[in-house]
């Protein structure tokens, strides 16, 4: 049962059964179809029939389930392309830079992917094997070396990502440009704060006595 400020308590029955939607609120749920249009009513429903910033506990933990399941789902999707974890986080790194135009170098990923540069040449390797990359001079200066992504790589990665990317496009539809703004602003700067509390905590473990970060 929940109870709104000025209201009379709502059921969570009444809202399934009846999908009653109050009139300021059905602006929010037209053109929504099915489960979105339900989805959307009883989020409407929670949100206003608690003080400011109740709903913000279910939010956060909606956000640690959906990390937690993308943390475990890496593994599996790095063992389908024949990698590792961090082989896929590396890998991750080079398409975010061939997708914006960007050459990068093993010094460049070791620091991306806070990697030692021996780490990374093994990572290299490892992809340069698989077939997803391949390294040559960089034309502006013989001495470095750039890690170029193959023709085929991309296809072969899709192959595994496509069908989840396909129902991020389903779900999206379900949702208005002013909607997805919100979603997008809201994941930006989430990303920063939590970059921002990253660095505090890699800050304080690199200021450990040696004995401690070894334990």
């Amino acid at each position: 049962m929940v109870r709104a400020v000025g209201r009379q308590p709502v059921g969570m029955g009444e809202l399934v059964e009846h999908r009653t939607v109050l009139g300021g609120e059905l602006e929010l749920v037209t053109g929504k179809r099915g489960g979105a249009r339900l989805g959307f009513a009883l989020l409407s429903k929670y949100c206003t029939a608690r003080p400011p910033g109740a709903g913000r506990p279910l939010v956060r933990r909606s956000m640690d389930r959906m990390i937690a399941t993308a943390q475990f789902g890496q593994q599996d999707i790095a063992r389908r392309l024949g990698l590792n974890v961090t082989d896929l986080t590396c890998l991750g790194f080079l398409i975010e830079a061939a997708t914006a135009g960007e050459s990068l170098v093993a010094g460049d990923l070791a620091e991306r992917a806070r990697l030692t540069t021996g780490a990374v040449t093994g990572v290299l390797n490892r992809l340069e094997k698989a077939g997803y990359i391949r390294r040559q001079a960089d034309p502006r200066d013989r001495r470095r070396v750039q890690v170029v992504m193959e023709e085929s790589a991309l296809e072969r990665i899709l192959e595994v990502y496509g069908p989840f990317y396909e129902r991020l496009g389903m779900l999206f539809a379900d949702y208005s440009p002013d909607e997805i703004a919100v979603l997008a602003d809201w994941f930006t700067r989430a990303k920063a704060l939590f970059q921002e509390s990253l660095d505090e905590i890699r800050q304080g473990v690199s200021e450990w006595p040696p004995s401690d970060r070894e334990l």
